[in-house]
């Protein structure tokens, strides 16, 4: 299921989208993608009818390790600082916000993460622990009317439904909504457009976890990590076993069969070890 979360400025649709993926987070369910927080300052002398605080920038926090990309600048502004670079995508689209050309890709690459699962590729192994939820805050007038901006974010959506991603959530401004939903309607056999409401919320969080497998429990992970660490002291055993056989050359395809399962095997530990001490 596709939905596409819209409606005018300021009326909290990126808090609303914080308080979503936290909810996921905490279920087990944590999506992957983007969101955009504002960067704030306070007014000075706002008059009665001025919003109190001033939106100076934006930030890009990629889901789900939460690493924050500062993305766009007041165009004002960035001419002030001289960071405005009239050659950007942004630039060159009129937009009243300056994006660096730089942090647009920062972005996509994250996104293309999941393109390459999609694939068969090996760049994406987290995206494709992640499943459930695809968020995309959010698609502007680059996207969606100039083909520029995210679109690694934008050819995902494209493809509609998939086994990691089976539901995707999209911010679009309410005037860009039929570009939108013309868009990516057909792949998604539809869309259902929310506001940031709690029975919008309630929808989302019962469409993504419905069948959605329980977190492991701290004993769960505890029991994996006992078991892990057991096969993985066979297998070290095994491989000395192997390299101190007479001619051990020849027995090359099996030290590196055992060398592969060892890596593997300790990757597999150390998540175990981190979720156990996120806990």
């Amino acid at each position: 299921m596709l939905f596409i979360l819209t409606g005018d400025v300021q009326i909290g649709k990126t808090r609303w989208l914080q308080r979503l993926v936290a909810d996921l987070d905490a279920r087990g369910a944590a999506p992957f993608g983007v969101i955009a927080p504002g960067q704030w300052a306070p007014r000075r002398n706002p008059a009665p009818d001025e919003e109190p605080f001033d939106k100076l920038g934006i930030d890009n926090v990629l889901l789900p390790e939460g690493t924050v990309v500062p993305f766009a600048r007041r165009a004002d502004l960035a001419r002030e600082s001289g960071a405005y670079d009239e050659d950007s995508q942004a630039a060159q689209a009129e937009l009243a916000w300056h994006i660096s050309d730089e942090a647009i890709a920062v972005v996509n690459g994250h996104f293309a993460k999941a393109l390459e699962e999609k694939a068969g590729g090996e760049g994406a192994k987290a995206a494709a622990l992640l499943g459930g939820l695809l968020v995309v805050d959010e698609l502007g007038r680059l996207e969606l009317l100039h083909d520029q901006g995210l679109t690694a974010a934008v050819a995902l959506l494209e493809c509609g439904p998939t086994r990691h991603f089976p539901h995707a959530l999209a911010v679009v401004r309410d005037y860009l909504l039929p570009q939108a939903v013309q868009r990516f309607g057909i792949a998604w056999n539809g869309v259902t457009v929310i506001g940031p409401t709690e029975q919008a919320l309630a929808l989302v969080e019962s469409a993504v976890l419905e069948g959605a497998p329980a977190p492991a429990s701290a004993h769960d992970l505890t029991e994996a990590k006992r078991q892990i660490d057991s096969i993985l002291h066979k297998l070290r055993e095994t491989k000395k076993a192997l390299e101190a056989k007479e001619h051990p050359e020849r027995l090359k395809a099996q030290i590196t069969l055992a060398n592969r399962r060892i890596e593997a095997l300790t990757l597999a530990n150390s998540l175990v070890e981190a979720e156990l001490i996120r806990r």
